[in-house]
């Protein structure tokens, strides 16, 4: 089946479930008429790229001639990720399923949404069964009830190079948590959160973070880091804007605020307590 055949039946397909949804109550799994679920298309595709929002031009590495050689069709599409190729030989699967009508749906999360873990304690930090948290993308999520819809800790000794973006948050407790534990050495950074939009309690949470103290035998108490963390591009509504709080137990240091449109209850911002902390553009119940 070409692709645009396909796409074409895959959201004719689509929008029959949506109005279908419309018309009534969505059965109980397992009660009558709720087997009707959906279709799933098993296909093979002529030869095709299709690129997803998250790509860019760049990543066609074959211009408009050698697609013409091969055979070969180009499109652009609303999914995510970056390029992909279709081919003869290829068994391709789509999906277009109510989940509800299956007993999956959205649920609200009594915790952290995504929660960066990896190991606590005096020595977390020498125990090689404790992991790393690194190079990691998180992208066009959107996200109801939950404490924080991104948090590092408290349980890890490391998260770097984490990019959060295209999402939306409603009714979440905190955007962007940091939990730095006392009895653990931490280290939080480069850490880049933009094009967020919704309402949440909280935009940024820094604190100590305390549950199940236990230095162990440990006289000192441990020092941790979380630094180069940007967030931009960011239209939120929420009640506290900055909960920062100071310890002598963290360094917080390159710290940036770009492009923010914020209304907040408490709109304060306390610069002193961080390092090298730039704002570009912060607009705060304007």
């Amino acid at each position: 089946m070409d692709y645009k055949t396909c796409w074409d039946l895959q959201q004719e397909l689509f929008d029959a479930g949506v109005a279908r949804k419309r018309t009534g109550p969505i059965p109980v799994p397992g009660a009558d008429g709720a087997d009707d679920a959906g279709t799933v298309l098993l296909v093979e595709h002529p030869p095709v790229y299709t690129l997803g929002k998250s790509g860019h031009a760049e990543n066609l590495l074959v211009n408009q001639e050698a697609l013409e050689a091969m055979g070969a069709q180009f499109f652009h599409i609303d999914r995510g990720g970056a390029i992909t190729f279709h081919g003869p030989g290829q068994l391709v699967c789509y999906p277009i399923l109510d989940l509800e009508r299956i007993g999956i749906g959205l649920r609200a999360v009594n915790d952290d949404a995504i929660a960066l873990k990896g190991g606590k304690g005096p020595w977390a930090d020498k125990d090689a069964n404790n992991g790393e948290n690194y190079d990691i993308i998180i992208e066009d999520c959107t996200y109801g009830f939950c404490h924080s819809a991104f948090t590092c800790g408290s349980e890890s000794i490391l998260s770097r190079n984490v990019i959060v973006r295209r999402c939306k948050v409603d009714r979440a407790r905190a955007l962007l948590t940091l939990k730095m534990r006392p009895d653990t050495p931490q280290k939080y950074e480069y850490i880049l959160v933009e094009d967020i939009t919704g309402n949440v309690q909280n935009c940024l949470n820094i604190a100590p973070w305390t549950q199940f103290y236990d230095l162990k035998d440990r006289k000192d108490t441990p020092l941790s880091y979380s630094n180069n963390i940007t967030m931009r591009n960011i239209d939120i509504d929420c009640n506290v804007f900055f909960n920062v709080k100071k310890s002598d137990q963290y360094k917080l240091s390159d710290f940036c605020f770009e492009n923010l449109t914020v209304q907040a209850k408490k709109g304060k911002v306390d610069q002193s307590i961080i390092d090298s902390f730039t704002m570009h553009n912060v607009k705060i119940n304007q």
